[in-house]
């Protein structure tokens, strides 16, 4: 890529920080991009107490601009409005929210284009509608994250789906086989369709947060004891994810697992009616978690948990599991489309069919962990470096075939 490379990102709750969830792995590719990209300007949609940040990494300036949301409080400086963000970016609003957010991004990427031109738009994030209408009014050709596949509402989120995708100069950039799979049987051309997998540095060992010395006595568990760690509200993950959770850990304990349990949630979705449900003495830990305390968890934990009760997802999967797997720690989920990309039965985790199959494997799990440690590290080295990420969207922004 030659110098004076100006690419633009934009999307939902990014800052120049890591935080919690899956926009760390924009910050992380940020370096990557650097080395052949003369300039990043990211607009993100946020509340922040600046409306402006800038960095250099290398000879790239990376700016962030951040326009606040109309209807939802998004961010550590939000303010009351509409709909105040719990969990999951709620859908229906969320939608609106995108929409009246586009008039603003659309305006800014007029000015820019006319000061800066830019040479490529990405979208972090499916902005909906929103997505077509960038795409109609830029002056380059777009690109656009698809994560994951909710589909609880059947042929009419297909529809949606096809809506929001299908325009001439957008590229949907799926992170799942499955998903991209699931596209091109919806309508979406595949010329259109370019897959490329998430990632985490696989070179550099995860560490924990500093000061972390003795993680038992900072996360208040005890020593010695099995860990199957939860993290709340992730992409896919709703309400109903974490008591089917609970409710097998529950099973488990009562059951004879010798074992604790961490359900850690970020600290914008804990809810109350949760709270009353830690209870360390039966091993069972509900908290919410600050970023830091999340590092030294996954660094703590021996087995990721994250099952799923909706079986109509494709999942991405998601970014957390492949930093626990870089870490050398299998996953235990549920048979859902996308899973099977990233989990082998016995290898790097176990895909669980029901409740009783979920506690089962939980034991399974127990006995064996250890020796799954350097099939976990080869499946994210093999597929999920993100060295190799960076060289698929750098391809992509340069306009790069497949």
């Amino acid at each position: 890529m030659s110098a004076g490379i100006h690419i633009v990102l934009i999307g939902l709750n990014i800052c120049l920080e890591k935080q919690e969830g899956d926009k760390n792995f924009w910050v992380e590719l940020l370096p990557y991009l650097s080395d052949e990209v003369s300039k990043i300007t990211i607009l993100s949609i946020k509340d922040h107490h600046v409306s402006v940040e800038k960095k250099y990494i290398g000879g790239c300036e990376i700016m962030i601009k951040y326009f606040p949301p109309h209807l939802i409080a998004i961010g550590e400086a939000g303010k009351n409005r509409l709909i105040n963000r719990k969990g999951g970016f709620p859908a229906i609003w969320g939608v609106l929210e995108k929409i009246l957010s586009v008039k603003k991004i659309c305006a800014e990427l007029k000015r820019l284009h006319r000061e800066e031109p830019y040479h490529h738009i990405h979208l972090m994030d499916n902005m909906g509608i929103g997505n077509r209408i960038i795409a109609a009014s830029a002056k380059t050709e777009v690109s656009v994250s698809a994560m994951a596949y909710q589909g609880k509402f059947g042929l009419l989120y297909d529809k949606y789906l096809l809506l929001s995708y299908r325009h001439t100069k957008l590229t949907i950039v799926p992170y799942s086989k499955t998903y991209a799979e699931k596209l091109q049987s919806i309508g979406i051309p595949r010329e259109r369709i370019r897959q490329i997998k998430w990632g985490v540095d696989t070179r550099r060992r995860p560490e924990p947060a500093a000061g972390s010395n003795n993680l038992e006595r900072l996360l208040s568990v005890p020593a010695g004891k099995c860990m199957y760690l939860w993290a709340g509200y992730l992409q896919q993950i709703r309400r109903k994810e974490f008591l089917l959770a609970y409710k097998c850990a529950i099973k488990a304990l009562a059951g004879g697992l010798d074992g604790i349990f961490y359900f850690a949630f970020k600290l914008e979705a804990m809810a109350e009616e949760f709270k009353s449900l830690n209870n360390p003495v039966q091993g069972i830990h509900v908290k919410a978690t600050t970023v830091d305390e999340f590092k030294n968890l996954q660094q703590r934990a021996d087995i990721f948990y994250s099952p799923f009760g909706d079986k109509n997802i494709i999942i991405a999967p998601p970014l957390t599991w492949i930093e626990v797997l870089n870490y050398g720690r299998p996953v235990l989920t549920t048979v859902v489309r996308g899973a099977d990309e990233i989990i082998v039965n016995g290898k790097t985790g176990f895909m669980a069919r029901d409740e009783d199959d979920i506690v089962e494997k939980m034991f399974d799990l127990q006995r064996g962990y250890k020796g799954m440690r350097e099939d976990c590290l080869k499946m994210i080295r093999d597929k999920y470096d993100i060295a190799n990420s960076a060289a698929e969207y750098l391809s992509l922004f340069r306009g790069g075939g497949q």
